[in-house]
């Protein structure tokens, strides 16, 4: 009897999987990728991490320089309170990304430059999403924009 109760609780333990569920809209809360998102170049690389900077150097750049022929670019800069805005975005299940929220500017102009870097992330090259357990997933990251003196 002994035996059989180890055994049942033996199976019962090892059919249970710690894995990050992913949701139904295709999120991976708390959890890293698998796959982080690609920038087109970025598929070269074998490795997550190399895969991970690329991204990081290609998005940063091209956002610098969409950035820097954005007519509304000076309005931006002189309304974000000290040297650095924090962009919080995410790239969805889809590869699309978009600005969830601006931090380092007031609330009233950072809603009215919200729409305006979402038409501006729309004009970037598409992405490959971030893969979670062979899923498409959206994640989301911060990018620094400094004021430079």
């Amino acid at each position: 009897m002994r035996t059989a109760f180890f055994l049942i609780l033996f199976v019962l333990l090892s059919a249970c999987r710690h894995n990050v569920s992913v949701t139904e809209q295709g999120s991976a809360p708390d959890s890293v990728p698998d796959l982080y998102p690609l920038y087109p170049g970025c598929e070269t690389y074998y490795s997550p991490e190399m895969q991970r900077w690329c991204f990081k150097r290609k998005f940063s750049a091209a956002l610098e320089q969409a950035l820097a022929k954005a007519e509304w670019r000076d309005s931006l800069l002189l309304s974000v309170r000290g040297d650095t805005l924090w962009l919080d975005l995410q790239v969805d299940s889809t590869g699309y990304v978009r600005l969830r929220r601006m931090q380092g500017i007031d609330s009233v102009s950072g809603t009215f430059f919200i729409s305006r870097f979402n038409r501006l992330l729309k004009e970037l090259p598409p992405l490959s999403p971030a893969v979670k357990h062979g899923v498409p997933v959206s994640v989301r990251f911060r990018v620094p924009v400094v004021k430079s003196k």
